[in-house]
């Protein structure tokens, strides 16, 4: 991590949009997340180790991903690109982000 020790170097994610098809790649996606946030910690320590949530959005899902949560964000965004079809305007495109997440 060449630039990790940078003093604005808030937070690493290494993946984002990661969907989840089946447990054998939930557990290998973990097993990723577990190992890049121990390489974050050991050479970035002041840094956030941040983390998509695969289509998952459910906390039961990732509450046995670390044993601490110290300086970790879970990231969960709307991917309107993938299999939607989004042609509206910004409420459409709120309600749909609220659906999701309700």
């Amino acid at each position: 991590m060449k630039w990790g020790a940078h003093s604005q170097f808030a937070g690493f994610e290494p993946a984002s949009g990661v969907i989840v098809t089946g447990n054998q790649d939930l557990a290998i996606l973990k097993d990723f997340y577990r190992q890049v946030r121990a390489m974050t910690q050991r050479y970035a320590p002041q840094a956030t180790f941040v983390f998509h949530d695969a289509g998952l959005f459910d906390g039961q899902t990732w509450n046995d991903l670390f044993m601490d949560t110290q300086k970790v964000a879970l990231d969960h965004h709307y991917e309107q690109i993938r299999g939607h079809q989004w042609m509206g305007g910004t409420q459409e495109f709120c309600d749909m982000f609220s659906n999701e997440v309700n």
